[in-house]
């Protein structure tokens, strides 16, 4: 299994508590999250964008059934670097995993081989040539410059966010214009990395909408990486002025999203990721986004988006949920999200669940450490997508909600579809106690709740099937549970005594010796 230690992050983090925000967790989602058009609705008059995601929970519809769009085994685990669209190797930028040893990691950003372009807010100037002599003042003046293997380098300093792919071609000389590369040769907006860390900050919203850093439809493999996200304010806005997302990406391909942290903002989450494709999410710390009744959240993807992996991020002390997954119809058939990567995180001490999953199908959730959270450790169901959340493999995972009251580690709610689009109500949802999220399996887990036999709260035998899981608490499980500590303590279970595969999903690969269980290697 993987050897995790989580680069830079502490693991006696914070003291676990019963969270401030639900005293009572249920096991059901109690309603959707309604984030229509929280990038942006409409563009400008030269084009624009009709990005924005309206959030819920999707299935899948119209003939497009879960099995076909997923290799032969149903809960793939991608042992390889990067995704499908990643080069080879590369450069000295892009992010470093959170972990270390075997496991999926974000690889190297390569393809760099293009124009070097500057950004300062102390010496930088509008218009500039873009030079290390002659630096831009804002991110903004990169849109319509930039192409293919260029490379934007942020020096310290705070800035407004920018936004790009607002406006449609042709390009030239508009700033707010479409900014791409492509599967060969990305864009890299980097954070630089000669800068104390922490001193190039996003402190308020771009020009557009309230996202800090934006790329709308069609900024394919663009990357962002390094930078602190604030709701701080600059000198040109006030602080507060982020109120849907700290960086956004919405119907993109191919992006990385890479050693961020995002502090403070408000909105519908810290990151965001709306129906967009291969997109990785690696490396990120994201606390105390705030938010009100369904926002809040630490990280956000949603509509139909495929194949994104959300990797060795830290998300805690969030308003609401950890990781919010929203299939989303109202988007758009198929309204699932599917083929996600969930690898590496730690979570915990978020207002609702640690992750919350609405209509996701064929995913793979693993060597993840959740603790803390609210209300409950994993839930998967079905409310504003177009299928119920299937066929998922939830692995080699520690889950620890035991002191929150009533908790589970993993729960499963029936079928809520709230029909908030055209299409009709599907008729696996047609009462209102529905069991439409089945075929899911977890094995070489931890998983303790704080409930009654509070291990996993399901409509029927058929949401989830369990083996070789640890189920009961133990004073010598963990080297130090009360500090955050989460690796097998010598002597105390789970060492040793995992397995390959179970019910054709597999566990994560060992580089040596036999599997575990829990997201951690024993620790010698």
């Amino acid at each position: 299994m993987r050897y995790l230690h989580f680069a830079g992050v502490p693991l006696l983090a914070v003291a676990c508590s019963s969270g401030a925000n639900d005293s009572s967790p249920s096991t059901v989602d109690g309603g959707s999250d309604d984030a229509n058009s929280m990038l942006s609705s409409s563009g400008s008059s030269s084009g624009g964008s009709s990005s924005g995601s309206s959030s819920g929970e999707g299935a899948d519809a119209g003939g497009d059934s879960a099995a076909s769009n997923d290799s032969s085994t149903p809960f793939p685990v991608d042992s390889s670097s990067g995704s499908s669209s990643d080069s080879s190797s590369g450069s000295s930028s892009g992010a470093s995993s959170g972990s270390s040893g075997a496991g999926p990691d974000a690889g190297p950003i390569t393809g760099l081989n293009g124009n070097v372009y500057y950004v300062s807010a102390s010496t930088g100037k509008n218009p500039a040539a873009g030079t290390q002599s002659a630096p831009w003042k804002t991110i903004q003046q990169a849109g319509g410059v930039v192409g293919p293997g260029d490379t934007v380098i942020v020096e310290a300093g705070s800035y407004d966010g920018p936004i790009f792919g607002w406006d449609s071609a042709p390009c030239a000389g508009d700033e707010f214009c479409l900014v791409a590369g492509n599967a060969t040769n990305p864009v890299l907006f980097e954070a630089d990395p000669a800068a104390t860390p922490g001193t190039v900050v996003i402190a308020a919203k771009n020009s557009k909408n309230g996202v800090g850093f934006d790329l709308e439809p069609g900024c394919n493999y663009v990357d962002i990486v390094g930078f602190t996200v604030t709701n701080d304010g600059t000198g040109g806005t006030a602080a507060g002025s982020i109120t849907k997302a700290g960086i956004g990406i919405s119907g993109c391909t191919g992006n990385r999203i890479l050693d961020n942290t995002v502090d403070g903002v408000s909105g519908i989450g810290g990151i965001f990721v709306d129906t967009s494709t291969d997109v990785i999410v690696s490396g990120n710390t994201i606390t105390n986004v705030k938010g009100s009744g369904t926002t809040g959240h630490g990280m956000y993807v949603s509509g139909s988006s495929v194949g994104v992996q959300v990797l060795d991020n830290v998300l805690h002390d969030n308003a609401y949920v950890g990781l919010h997954v929203n299939g989303d119809v109202s988007e758009g058939l198929p309204g699932v999200v599917k083929n996600l990567l969930v690898a590496g995180n730690l979570i915990y001490k978020n207002g609702q669940n640690g992750i919350n999953c609405d209509g996701i199908e064929n995913s793979t959730f693993e060597n993840n450490v959740i603790y803390g959270n609210a209300r409950n450790g994993i839930e998967l169901y079905q409310i504003d997508a177009y299928g119920g959340s299937t066929s998922n493999g939830i692995v080699n995972n520690t889950i620890d909600q035991s002191m929150v009251a009533g908790s589970y580690a993993i729960a499963i709610a029936q079928c809520q579809y709230d029909n908030q689009s055209a299409e009709p109500t599907p008729a696996s949802c047609s009462s209102a106690t529905a069991d439409t999220s089945t075929g899911n399996v977890a094995f070489n887990n931890v998983l303790l709740g704080g409930a009654s036999g509070g291990v996993d709260s399901l409509v029927s035998a058929a949401d989830l099937s369990l083996s070789n899981n640890i189920a009961a608490p133990s004073s010598t499980l963990f080297v130090d549970a009360a500090g955050g500590n989460y690796q097998l303590a010598p002597g105390g279970g789970g060492t040793g005594t995992g397995i390959a595969s179970f019910a054709a999903a597999s566990a994560p690969a060992v580089s040596a010796g036999s599997y575990d269980i829990g997201a951690f290697s024993f620790a010698k």
